[in-house]
């Protein structure tokens, strides 16, 4: 019983250190969305692989995996929360981000970017201005960084 408490301790852990690293690394959610689309993928796999290979037996097992991923999923998402505190702190939170001229080459208007992307100017705007998305202000007309539109 001692080793699944270890266990479990070390997996809740690396997910909580993994969120704060990732977040703190990168300044950006779009890494913690990949993270949690690659785990559910890996599990989803390894779900379905445990249901044929036991012929069935495994579901009250898996409902019990389910429970366990989201809580690893929320576990990631507290760590990606709590170092997007420490990184306001570090930063001062600057609500508008202003760009200097050799950057402006790696952005795009707002205008262009809803027009590609379909989303409103208030929202893209409401984004940057929260950090989620990446982007900034240069002689009076925002931008937002090229990668976004990936």
């Amino acid at each position: 019983m001692e080793l699944v408490k270890q266990f479990v301790f070390y997996i809740f852990s690396f997910a909580f250190l993994l969120g704060l690293f990732l977040h703190l690394a990168t300044g950006s959610v779009k890494v913690i969305q990949y993270c949690l689309g690659s785990l559910t993928a890996i599990f989803i796999v390894g779900a379905i692989a445990g249901l044929v290979l036991s012929g069935g037996m495994l579901i009250l097992l898996l409902f019990q995996l389910v429970i366990v991923v989201l809580l690893v999923f929320f576990t990631i998402i507290a760590g990606a929360l709590f170092s997007g505190g420490i990184r306001m702190l570090l930063d001062g939170r600057r609500d508008r981000k202003s760009l200097s001229k050799p950057e402006i080459a790696d952005y795009v208007t707002v205008t262009d970017f809803c027009l590609l992307k379909g989303v409103e100017e208030e929202r893209v705007l409401a984004r940057i201005q929260s950090g989620f998305y990446k982007g900034g202000c240069f002689e009076g007309c925002w931008y937002v960084h090229r990668s976004e539109l990936a």
